[in-house]
Order: structure tokens, then C-alpha cells, then sequence
């Protein structure tokens, strides 16, 4: 026992079943091992191990080691996921009731002159929230999930795109692992490929909560603990009065005793960067706004849920190049169960746009079809300009790019030798844009595969809006 104590060479057997396999079929077999710190308390304890088994026992905090196996359990099966779908969730415990308090009846009587008057009532309960600890007992075999992405949707302008989404999907997802709706931001990330890997953080938005690190005597290894979600502003002051100050209580040396002796101090949780926050002593103005609140029904709970409407503008971008952009939503993890924030995926939502005129601006603004570069010539290093393609290596033919702008929302173009031959037909918009994408772009490449040669092309664009026409010309 202490070689185990001491890290000595352990080994150990796993075995499992028995199991009638038939041939060529196979089984899956799950098992845990967990670990938790903090076991032993008392260095001395090894002592009690022969003489007094209880007081070895008794000097043991398997807390942390059962905080471990719970989350191996709830990995294993989902508390509060149906896999089956036959209405099972798991087992549940009842909180957070939410009682109303009923008139019964009401009885009167005259006495001197005066009438006198009380009431029979009840509570009439109207709705419990329901924690589920265990599973519905089909293996799900997954971890806790981030909250789903966001919709966007894009909007753009010469120079500039603007995001807009609403938090009806992120911020209304309850997490089955926390037990609680537990958003916490969105990440905007943009860039100039398709890749995840190369797009760039370009700004956060957060609520603004803390941290609360009560002072737990008996705790270990520290006295000051984490076991709790991150509290509001509000929340605080409903707790310790509206002249609480979280900033001022930021640490060990100023944490905050109320009355009865309770001391915490309070560290944002995240990077508190709503609307408007302080960097460097300054206050800033964040990219990302939320401009509104919204509220969905909640039947089950008998509540209106809250969530907002955002909306972010990315400026002093090039016209002719093509930028992807993604937002993603985040949780605050759990920081009573050792649990970090997860954030989706950014292609769940990325997007491709061309920071142009929208097709409603074209039309209300009597904007003609226009093409550039043209003429284009082959050694006018249009790539280091950001006409080509950026993604694009290897075999040059295939980065070439000649743009057309200023389109309808749904239009057919179709390019044509002066003899009138079809080089090309382009249907607008490509797969990866929407139709409120006034652009698209002739990698010059023939409907033979074929790289055009020089000359003077015609093209033509037809839609709801009429056809237009126009010439271009090819110098190699």
C-alpha cells in the first residue's frame, strides 16, 4: 500500500464477460478509469491503515474522485437524453418550484357596525424544474456539447459586411451535463480561406458575471472554493445588497464578509465584454452589439425565455476579395465539476462574401452590371491585388478570376466568342453564396475545361430584371 502511495510500478488486469462471440461479429465494451485528487489529507495517516482502519478511512476525501466517476457515468448515458426515443429520459429530482398562492374562499361577518372579514387559501404549484442525475439507460457515449451555433446572416456594402443573428438557438439550449441554460458568449472569426485553421478572432461578446470563491474552512487544498455558476451583477446585489462592488473584491487580501461572517471574493467569469467594457483603463466600444431582446414560450415551464438580437460590421476590407466568416456560440463550463468552456465548431455557420453592393441596392439605385479587371492581362499580378483566388494552388489557369458585379439576385450569365460560340454559362448565385450576393466571378475557364485564350468575349446576364450585355477583353 505505500509503493502505491509513493507512485511505485502498478499493473493491473481488465477483464470482461463472458461473451459467446460468433465468428466474425464483434462487441463493444466501455469501461472507466478514474482518477481524483486530493485523496489523502493527512501525510501521517499511513500510520492508522493496520491499527485503526475507520480513522484511516475517515482522513480519506474521495470528493474529487467522485465528481470524476459521476461525469464517467454521465458521459456513458446522458441524464435527460431520450437515445431511444421511448419517452424515457432518466431518473429526475424536482427543484426550483414555482408556487402561486390561491384564494379558497371568503367568509364576512357584521359586528358594531364594522365588517370583518378573512380568507381560506392554498398554493397551487405551476411548474417544478426537473434535474435528471441519471440516464434513460441506452449508452450515448458523448460529452458535454457547446451551445449550437448561431444563424447568421450577411449583409454587405462596399468595404464593409454586417453580421446580424438572433440567440434564439444558443441561448435557449439547456445542457443536459449543467443542468441549466449555460450560454455565455459568442466568438466572431473571419479570414480569407475556407479553412477553420485560417480564420482569425476578430471579436467577443460575453455577459458580464463573476466568479463567487467562498471561504470554506474545512475545504481542501484550498479554503476558498469554486462549486457555483457565475452570478450577475444582479444576482450579487439580491445577495449582498445593490452597494455591492465585485471589482472591489477581487481577491483573497479584499474579499467581501457579510453580517453573518461569510466571506467570498468575486473574478469575472469570461471576459465580461458586453456593449461597452474597460481595457487598459479605457472604456471600449465593443464591435459586436446586442441590440434587442426577444422571448419565446416556454410550455413546459409556463415562462417567457429571453434572448437577444446582435449584429457586428467588419470594415475597411477589400472590395474584390472573397471573406469567410463564422460565428460561434460558448458556454461557461462548469466550475464546480473541473469542466472548462466548449465552443462550436466555426463551419457550422461560416460564410462567403464579397464586402459589395447588395442586390437591393443595385436595383433601388439603377446600378448596371460591371466587370473588372478588363481588360485583364495576364501579367498584371491581379493576385497580389486579391482579384485571384486565394485558395487556389498549383496549375495557374485555375486562379485566374474575372468578376462580375453589380447582379441581380438570380441571374444567368453566358460569355460568347465574337463568332458567337457559348464559352461559358455561369448560373448566379454559386452554391456557396445566397441570393443576396450581388457578385460572382469567370475563373476563365471554357465549359471544355479549357483556359480561354486572348481575345474579346461578349456576355450577356439575363433576369426577372431584363439583359444586360457587354464585351470583355483577354490580353495573355
Amino acid at each position: 500500500t505505500y509503493n502505491v502511495a509513493d507512485g511505485h510500478d502498478v499493473r493491473g488486469l481488465l477483464s470482461v464477460g463472458p461473451y459467446e462471440i460468433p465468428a466474425g461479429d464483434s462487441i463493444r465494451v466501455a469501461f472507466t478509469l478514474a482518477a481524483g485528487d486530493f485523496l489523502h489529507q493527512d501525510p501521517t495517516n499511513g500510520k492508522n491503515l493496520n491499527k485503526n482502519p475507520k480513522a484511516f478511512y475517515d482522513n480519506l476525501d474521495f470528493s474529487d474522485l467522485g465528481r470524476n466517476v459521476q461525469w464517467a457515468a454521465w458521459v456513458y448515458d446522458n441524464p435527460g437524453v431520450d437515445t431511444d426515443g421511448d419517452g424515457c429520459q432518466g431518473l429526475a429530482g424536482i427543484t426550483n418550484c414555482r408556487d402561486t398562492l390561491m384564494w379558497f374562499d371568503k367568509y364576512c361577518v357584521e359586528w358594531r357596525d364594522s365588517l370583518y372579514c378573512w380568507y381560506d387559501f392554498w398554493w397551487e404549484r405551476e411548474y417544478c424544474d426537473s434535474i435528471y442525475y441519471i440516464g434513460d439507460g441506452i449508452p450515448d457515449l458523448a460529452g458535454p456539447p457547446p451551445p449550437p451555433s448561431p444563424a447568421i446572416k450577411i449583409s454587405t456594402e462596399p468595404g464593409k459586411i454586417h453580421l446580424t443573428w438572433d440567440g434564439s438557438l444558443s441561448e435557449l439550449y439547456f445542457d443536459n451535463f449543467a443542468q441549466e441554460e449555460d450560454f455565455e458568449g459568442y466568438n466572431v472569426y473571419g479570414g480569407v480561406g475556407d479553412n477553420p485553421n485560417m480564420l482569425d478572432l476578430m471579436d467577443s461578446w460575453d455577459l458580464v458575471n463573476y466568479d463567487r470563491y467562498r471561504f470554506v474552512a474545512t475545504a481542501r487544498p484550498s479554503p476558498w472554493i469554486l462549486d457555483e455558476p457565475p452570478f450577475t451583477l444582479d444576482e450579487l446585489a439580491a445577495i449582498y445588497g445593490a452597494d455591492i462592488d465585485p471589482a472591489k473584491h477581487n481577491s483573497v487580501l479584499t474579499a467581501y464578509t457579510d453580517p453573518k461572517g461569510n466571506s467570498a471574493y468575486f473574478v469575472p467569469h469570461g471576459g465580461n465584454r458586453g456593449n461597452e467594457y474597460v481595457e487598459g483603463g479605457q472604456i471600449m466600444v465593443n464591435p459586436i452589439q446586442y441590440v434587442r431582446t426577444d422571448s419565446l414560450w416556454d410550455e413546459s415551464r409556463q415562462r417567457w425565455k429571453k434572448f437577444g438580437h446582435y449584429q457586428c460590421t467588419i470594415d475597411n476590407l477589400l472590395p474584390s476579395q472573397p471573406y469567410y466568416f463564422a460565428v460561434t456560440a460558448f458556454d461557461g463550463g462548469l466550475p464546480g465539476g473541473n469542466l472548462g468552456s466548449l465552443e462550436s465548431a466555426p463551419q457550422n455557420n461560416m460564410k462567403l462574401a464579397y464586402p459589395m453592393n447588395t442586390p437591393d441596392y443595385v436595383r433601388q439605385n439603377g446600378l448596371k452590371v460591371s466587370v473588372y479587371p478588363n481588360p485583364y492581362k495576364i501579367d498584371a499580378g491581379y493576385r497580389q491585388q486579391h482579384y485571384e483566388d486565394p485558395n487556389q494552388d498549383g496549375f495557374v489557369e485555375r486562379t485566374r478570376r474575372i468578376h462580375f458585379v453589380n447582379l441581380p439576385p438570380r441571374a444567368t450569365i453566358r460569355i460568347y466568342t465574337l463568332d458567337g460560340d457559348l464559352v461559358r454559362e455561369i448560373k448566379h448565385p454559386e452554391s456557396r453564396f445566397s441570393d443576396t450576393e450581388s457578385h460572382t466571378a469567370w475563373d476563365l475557364i471554357t465549359r471544355n475545361t479549357q483556359a480561354a485564350v486572348s481575345g474579346i468575349y461578349l456576355y450577356s446576364v439575363e433576369s426577372e430584371w431584363g439583359n444586360q450585355t457587354g464585351k470583355i477583353v483577354i490580353i495573355k
